[in-house]
């Protein structure tokens, strides 16, 4: 049976979809010693043990042990060779960048938060995002910004409404567009209209210190 299995193993060595191997159940005590762990993991101590199948799957082979009968058993457990691994499939195009989110502070650029009003105010040019003036005007400004959130405007209502109260164009959100326009008492941190806005501003009146309009 010797032979025949060694021939066994030649038939098939350059097949590179087959295994056929063979173990020295008593090299326990002889170099290099992996036989007898093999014969063990696979509960046998006998000697001619055949098994077949996958590595995590071997069952006993109970067929005749000459060449022909074992090679023919193979064969006929045998799929054919596999062939090449198809190509990998290209990778999929990144997904595009998420649109920045729009700003989180107050007084920004248009389009303005819920708790805003876009407006125009009297005689300076411009558009500003304003919230109503409550205990306190709300402190988040732009990054960068440095003018102060004031209570300094009011509509024909006699609402009131803060605005950022400024010296220079760079106290105001210069990189977005925002200058310091002078408003006659104060100078109010302002940004372009857009032509294409579809909001409806409303006319403010800046607030005097000690005159109410």
């Amino acid at each position: 049976m010797h032979a025949d299995y060694q021939q066994l193993m030649s038939a098939y060595k350059s097949d590179s979809g087959l295994l056929i191997a063979s173990a020295d159940c008593e090299t326990e005590d002889r170099e290099p010693g992996t036989g007898a762990s093999l014969c063990h993991a696979q509960q046998t101590s006998y000697y001619p043990h055949i098994v077949y199948g996958t590595p995590d799957n071997l069952q006993p082979y109970q067929g005749d042990h000459s060449f022909e009968e074992m090679k023919n058993f193979v064969d006929s457990h045998s799929g054919p060779s596999p062939g090449p691994s198809p190509p990998s499939p290209p990778s999929p195009p990144s997904p595009p960048s998420p649109p920045s989110p729009p700003s989180s502070s107050h007084y920004e650029k248009p389009p303005c938060q819920s708790d805003e009003q876009e407006v125009q105010i009297q005689g300076i040019s411009g558009v500003a995002c304003v919230p109503a003036c409550g205990s306190a005007c709300p402190s988040d400004v732009p990054a960068g910004v440095t003018a102060q959130p004031q209570c300094v405007l009011k509509d024909s209502q006699g609402d009131q409404f803060c605005a950022l109260v400024c010296q220079t164009d760079t106290d105001c959100d210069s990189p977005n567009g925002s200058t310091c326009e002078n408003a006659g008492s104060v100078g109010l941190c302002m940004y372009p209209q857009d032509a294409n806005g579809n909001t409806c501003p409303i006319t403010l009146y800046p607030k005097k210190k000690s005159v109410v309009v």
